[in-house]
């Protein structure tokens, strides 16, 4: 190697181990709407009341806790007033930050995938319910130009999810025919009763 190509191969080296270097994320498989709700205990259509985060009685860990409001259960029998918990989150200048979790707004109106999920004893979290799938199991509601309710998954507003969007697990759907189709897996999951 000549003398004068000697800087130009050790800048393209040093460039090479920059971009490989693992930037912070998380990739997801696309989760479809059915899968979702086969893992999920409830899903309940919701307004974000409440958004707190704070440390674990241990003093180990901050979680946030989101309160929804007028839930309204699509599968299982959560109604009212529902609290989850996700890791993460700010208390005072400390940040603990989890890739793949949903950002919330107290005023959104949203529909969530939810599991019952124990937590450690130790950590004192006042719930035990969590989002399936981190934030595919948050969906915003809005409407589109045409006045219809929409819901929208939190995960395709910049998480890395792995295939493109499609019937099965789409990135946007009307809330009538995520409520079908939330109704439709219920009935293909639930166990078959009385028979033969």
């Amino acid at each position: 190697m000549r003398s004068s190509s000697l800087p130009f191969a050790l800048g393209a080296i040093v460039l090479a181990l920059l971009f490989s270097v693992p930037l912070p994320a998380t990739t997801m498989l696309r989760l479809p709407i059915e899968g979702m709700t086969a893992a999920a205990t409830d899903v309940v259509l919701g307004e974000v009341s409440l958004v707190e985060s704070r440390y674990t009685e241990d003093g180990s860990q901050i979680m946030t806790y989101v309160t929804l409001v007028g839930a309204e259960p699509l599968k299982g029998d959560r109604a009212g007033e529902v609290t989850l918990a996700q890791w993460g989150g700010q208390v005072g200048d400390e940040v603990l930050g989890v890739f793949g979790a949903p950002r919330w707004e107290v005023g959104e109106r949203v529909v969530v995938f939810l599991a019952t999920m124990e937590a450690e004893p130790a950590l004192g979290i006042p719930t035990d319910t969590w989002l399936v799938g981190l934030s595919q199991g948050k969906w915003i509601v809005t409407t589109d130009t045409e006045g219809n309710a929409v819901a929208v998954n939190s995960a395709s507003l910049g998480e890395n999810l792995i295939g493109a969007a499609t019937d099965a697990a789409p990135d946007r759907i009307r809330l009538d025919a995520m409520r079908q189709r939330v109704r439709e897996a219920v009935k293909l999951d639930a166990p078959v009763r009385g028979g033969n």
